[in-house]
Formats: structure tokens, sequence, C-alpha cells
């Protein structure tokens, strides 16, 4: 072999050696053992649970539409309704309920509980709150001005009326509580024909305002 021959083996074992060399180092990127390429991890992430949040509903007033679960009103429960009107309650049915946030921030809750198979708000527990974004919202708002003849009701936190509102086909109890930013009106509305003298109606009122 001539020394010409001999320089080229000796360079090509060297790029032989040093291409085995850089294949080691920088051989095809595998992901981690357990894991998929990252584009695939990202494609997963989209579609997990929490990307796919349901849109909330938005009224025609602007006003987003609250999904029941939210209501927070259902605190009021039938246990308590049928405990506290014993026989009037008997024939109470399932609650129904609303809410929603106005385009100003106020949010509105409402809670319906018939106390018989007709399912009318004239014979009924209602229970309404409404928070407003500030306290000034709230007074702003006159509260207590649909009562007729309202009275004081004293040991409530906040300040609190009570009425009684004669209707064609009701009378309705009504207890108002203003209270920081939130306002509560819980009404028992009964037959006109019921005898419920106005202490017991407000005391049954009381009961029921109660926090759970």
């Amino acid at each position: 072999m001539s020394s010409g021959d001999s320089r080229r083996t000796h360079r090509l074992a060297v790029l032989f050696l040093a291409s085995l060399a850089l294949s080691s180092c920088t051989g095809p990127v595998s992901s981690p053992a357990g894991e998929g390429p990252a584009s695939g991890g990202s494609s997963s992430q989209a579609g997990s649970p929490a990307s796919q949040s349901p849109t909330p509903s938005i009224a025609h007033d602007g006003s987003t539409v609250l999904p029941t679960s939210e209501v927070g009103c259902f605190r009021l429960s039938p246990e308590l309704i049928q405990q506290v009107l014993g026989s009037a309650a008997a024939g109470l049915q399932p609650a129904e309920s609303d809410g929603n946030v106005d385009p100003n921030g106020i949010r509105r809750e409402s809670c319906i509980y018939p106390l018989d198979a007709e399912r009318t708000t004239t014979h009924a527990v209602v229970l309404e709150v409404t928070t407003f974004p500030s306290a000034e919202g709230l007074r702003a708002s006159a509260p207590f001005e649909s009562l007729n003849a309202p009275v004081d009701v004293p040991g409530v936190e906040g300040t609190a009326r009570f009425a009684r509102n004669e209707l064609n086909g009701s009378t309705e109890y009504v207890l108002v509580i203003a209270d920081g930013t939130k306002l509560t009106r819980l009404i028992v509305s009964r037959p006109p024909a019921v005898s419920w003298s106005t202490e017991d109606a407000l005391a049954a009122l009381r009961r029921l305002a109660a926090p759970s």
C-alpha cells in the first residue's frame, strides 16, 4: 500500500468514527417514556374538560342567566318550610328557581316553593335575593317602597320591615331585609280566607329568614 493510500484509509477511519460519535449524541429526539410528542400534549390539553366550560346564557336585555346550581336562595329548605308552616305546607311542591346578573352588575335570585299542586305564586313561599354592587345602589332602589304600611322589625341584622299586602287572589305576608349590599324579600302568600294573625305571620317569616 502506498503512503497516499495509507493516508486516505486513515482519514476515512477518522471520519467514520466521528460520524458514529455524532450520531450517538444527536440521534432522533424521542419523548420520555409515557409521554407523547410536544404537539400531542398541547392537543390533549386543549381538549380537556377545564377548557370546555359552558358559555353563559345571555338574555335579550344583556343579562347573564345564572345556572340553577348557582342560585343561592335554595338555602331555604323544604324541611324548614314544613316545620314552620305545619299543615299549611302539606301540599308543598318542588321548588322552582331562576337568577340573572344584569348589565349593571345587579344579581337577582328567586326561588318559589308552591304550597299546592296548582303551583301558583298566590299560594306559595317566595324568596327573592338581590345583591347590588354597592350599598348606595341598594338604598337608591327604595327597597321598602312597595310595602303597604310597613312596620319595623327589631332584632334582625340590617334594616327589616314587615307588611301585609291584600291582593285579589291572596294575602301576602312580606318580610324585607336590607343588609349591606343584599336585599332579601321573603313572602308567604296564602288564600284570603285563611286566618293568620300578624304576630303568627311575622314569627313564621322570622324563622324562615334565619340564616341556615
